[in-house]
């Protein structure tokens, strides 16, 4: 088994020999080039990119449901309702309009 000391010993070396100095930066540990700047993701993780594609597909049709339950899933009185506030709001549009215009 190797030395669990041997970090210790090498920084006591290493203060042997410059008692009065820190440890250089380059004897600092160097940063890991997998870790990328968005987080703890690597930089060499691969990304599937049909998942992806679908995953952003199934938002756009969940929208998209979303947008026609809202629309078509209305009861007749709703659609009755909506129809004739349209009528009506068409009529005082109409009746606000200058002699001539179209």
């Amino acid at each position: 088994m190797g030395n669990p000391t041997a970090k210790s010993e090498s920084a006591g070396f290493f203060r042997e020999i410059f008692p009065s100095r820190r440890l250089p930066e380059s004897a600092a540990r160097p940063p890991n080039p997998r870790k990328s700047a968005i987080g703890d993701r690597a930089m060499g993780d691969v990304v599937n990119l049909n998942r992806f594609r679908k995953t952003r597909e199934k938002a756009e049709r969940t929208k998209e449901a979303e947008a026609n339950r809202a629309r078509f899933g209305r009861t007749k009185a709703e659609k009755d309702r909506d129809r004739k506030e349209a009528e009506r709001r068409t009529q005082t549009l109409d009746g606000h309009k200058l002699d001539g215009e179209d």
